[in-house]
């Protein structure tokens, strides 16, 4: 059946921003199989900004059509959908804005070429398993494995393939960065970062506002029965002395 408004129909997904990405690496993937000259001149980065700035951009949708991209296509939809209901649309978008971009600045600084999402996917990758570190997830139906190890194989996976094995050290490391960076945000310890939707975070610093006063109005409160208490047996004392006197 035809989509007769997409724009209502991405809304009605539960993870829109994932859904395109996914869209868009099938469509990289068409263009890198039937006109792969055209992608590698348009879409691909390869190690300066200028003048294809907008490689920056488009290069995570650099592919080829094969089982692999279909996989990772549908990982991508799999792991991206649970990151976007965490985050918000919106603000996921941003996460793999980040992830794309600011993640090869350490490459741009080398001048190192960079093609596929096998950088973002990792980042992104990185942030679910820090966040279900024991989620299990079953390879090829079979094997049971925690997230957190698919995490550190993901992260590894990105230095081993840009490292050249072990002839390009350097430039493995920098590779990595954005998964590092990626980690570090999952954990809520990135400054000016926070992970949950922002909605969510305002309503737990509101809560925690309203913490503060209730304890505050409690201590108040024990304060002031603690001076009554103390004014009460002030009086007491003060009047069985007045009794002692007239006896």
């Amino acid at each position: 059946m035809a989509v007769q408004d997409p724009v209502q129909w991405f809304r009605r997904q539960s993870a829109p921003v994932s859904v395109a990405i996914c869209i868009l690496l099938a469509v990289g993937a068409f263009l890198g199989t039937f006109a792969n000259n055209l992608s590698a001149q348009v879409l691909q980065f390869d190690g300066n900004v200028f003048p294809k700035f907008w490689t920056l951009l488009t290069y995570p949708y650099i592919g080829f059509v094969s089982l692999f991209l279909i996989f990772g296509i549908l990982w991508i939809y799999w792991i991206g959908s649970m990151v976007e209901r965490d985050l918000g649309s919106k603000k996921f978008a941003i996460v793999w804005l980040f992830s794309s971009v600011v993640g090869i600045l350490p490459l741009v600084i080398l001048k190192a070429p960079v093609f596929g999402m096998l950088i973002p996917g990792a980042i992104l990758v990185t942030i679910w398993a820090t966040r279900n570190p024991n989620q299990i997830v079953m390879v090829f139906m079979i094997v049971p494995v925690a997230a957190k190890w698919i995490g550190i194989a993901a992260v590894l996976g990105v230095f081993l393939r840009y490292s050249g094995g072990s002839s390009q050290p350097l430039v493995g490391l920098a590779a990595v960065a954005g998964c590092i960076a990626g980690f570090f945000f999952a954990r809520n310890q990135l400054p000016g970062m926070t992970y949950g939707r922002a909605s969510m975070n305002k309503q737990a610093k509101s809560q925690t506002r309203a913490a503060k006063v209730y304890k505050q109005e409690y201590y108040d409160d024990v304060r002031r029965r603690e001076k009554e208490r103390e004014e009460k047996e002030r009086l007491r004392k003060l009047f069985e002395g007045s009794l002692e006197d007239k006896k």
